[in-house]
């Protein structure tokens, strides 16, 4: 895996619909605005279009025969429209073939319009004045012959429509983002409930500390993706389940079956050295295959132990030790064994719960690696620490230590280091029957290498207080 933190099922779930939420709602609101954008733009254009049409209807009813009864006409029809407000009412230019100018509003609007070009027929288009901006239809003023007697211009301003876009645009925006972070929200929520059932399924799955517990995933969902992942798992357990155990029924078969005829070999070897004790050759060769037998017997019976233990039972039920006593008898064991300085260390009244033997078996392997690592004239230290709920047995050593590579390999079956791999003894089963001990008593091993030299082995058991 890269160094890069990876994002979590349901955040990935949550900002791929925020993302999908959110493109929704712009595309939502840009098409709202245009839609009222263009709504508001034909109504005012709309507006426009019926004052001009007005006002060629006036100027028609009319009929002036002259300029002056134009002017009339014109300057009637203004009065008529003048509003007090410029913002609402229109704004009326017209320019008379002559020059003359007139209009109802103080916004000299015709400075504008009355200089631009002017198509030769009706028309509508954007003006800008004194830093405003109004919307302009314009028409010619036509007499009884056809000719063109002036131009007519209605014009309304922008600003109240703008302000009503600006307001529009705003409005839009808020509540896209409102309904943005809400849809990110409620798509977390959801998805964190949808991924609920699996974070269960993890949690039951992790809780198995060992593939013989035969467990049954807690689902009670429907058959979905998630309950057919549920079946999948407990079928690849059941399979796991079906292959350890026919693995475990294997060696513990095939360890018993070899001790037999271990032992029927090394009874004729017993008698052929007996036959050949006058021959030194033969002799040799029948104490080194001898030597052999004998380690795989030990072998064998590592086997076994190891077989029992993966069953999950102990030989008879846990009683209270006391870890003073445990050490001593630990103590004298690794003295049969040639220890010449052994230094025992442990508070009185310490109890913990479990089988002698097997406890007793545990430390022995470790003190018979000591012992193999460090020698008989090492000083060897067990001791003892009690904490509030556990019990820690340390066995150490002045040895050269545990290479680095070897660490995380120490307690594997038929590991052995370069060290034991030297001097051609041990199994490499006497560490992993250790481990697995210390696992039936629920409690852990670990080793490390000590700051002044040699290796330290720690033993960590509950501890019995109610004795």
């Amino acid at each position: 895996m890269s160094g890069r933190r990876r994002l979590s099922a349901v955040s990935r779930v949550a900002i791929g619909t925020t993302v999908a939420i959110a493109a929704g709602v712009v595309a939502v609101s840009t098409v709202s605005y245009a839609i009222v954008a263009r709504s508001l733009s034909t109504q005012l254009d709309a507006r426009l279009v019926q004052e001009t049409s007005w006002f060629a209807e006036a100027v028609a009813q009319g009929k002036p025969a002259s300029r002056e009864a134009l002017r009339e006409a014109v300057r009637a029809y203004f009065a008529s429209h003048s509003s007090p407000s410029a913002e609402q009412a229109p704004i009326l230019v017209v320019r008379l073939a002559d020059g003359t100018v007139i209009s109802n509003s103080e916004v000299r609007l015709e400075s504008v319009v009355a200089t631009a070009s002017q198509p030769p027929g009706p028309s509508i288009k954007t003006a800008a004045f004194e830093g405003r901006r109004y919307r302009v239809a314009s028409s010619p003023i036509t007499g009884r012959d056809g000719i063109v007697l002036g131009t007519f211009w209605a014009a309304l301003s922008l600003r109240e429509t703008e302000a009503v876009r600006t307001d529009l645009a705003t409005t839009l925006a808020l509540v896209s983002v409102a309904v943005t972070i809400l849809g990110a929200a409620a798509s977390a929520t959801i998805a964190r409930a949808a991924l609920a059932p699996l974070r269960r399924v993890a949690a039951a799955v992790e809780a198995i500390e060992d593939a013989s517990e035969r467990r049954e995933i807690p689902y009670d969902g429907p058959r979905d993706e998630v309950g057919l992942l549920v079946e999948a798992i407990d079928r690849l357990l059941e399979r796991v389940e079906t292959a350890l155990a026919e693995q475990k029924r294997f060696v513990a078969d095939a360890s018993h079956e070899l001790r037999t005829p271990l032992a029927i070999a090394r009874g004729h070897l017993g008698l052929l050295r007996q036959a050949c004790a006058e021959k030194a050759p033969a002799g040799e060769s029948l104490d080194v295959v001898n030597d052999e037998l004998l380690r795989m017997e030990r072998i064998i019976a590592d086997l076994l132990d190891l077989a029992a233990l993966d069953a999950g039972g102990a030989p008879r039920p846990f009683q209270a030790l006391d870890v003073s006593v445990l050490l001593a008898e630990t103590a004298h064991r690794a003295r049969t064994m040639g220890a010449r300085d052994v230094r025992v260390s442990a508070p009185p009244d310490v109890w913990v719960s479990g089988d002698p033997d097997l406890l007793e078996r545990a430390l022995t392997n470790i003190v018979k690696n000591a012992l193999a690592a460090a020698g008989a004239d090492a000083p060897l230290e067990l001791a003892a620490h009690a904490g509030d709920g556990t019990v820690t047995i340390s066995v150490a050593d002045r040895g050269p230590g545990i290479p680095d590579e070897d660490v995380g390999r120490i307690f594997e079956r038929f590991f052995r280091g370069a060290l034991r791999r030297s001097d051609g003894d041990g199994s490499g089963l006497g560490l992993a029957i250790a481990a697995q001990i210390a696992a039936l008593h629920r409690g852990s091993i670990a080793a490390t290498n000590r700051p002044g030299g040699g290796a330290i082995f720690t033993v960590t058991l509950p501890r019995l207080r109610d004795v």
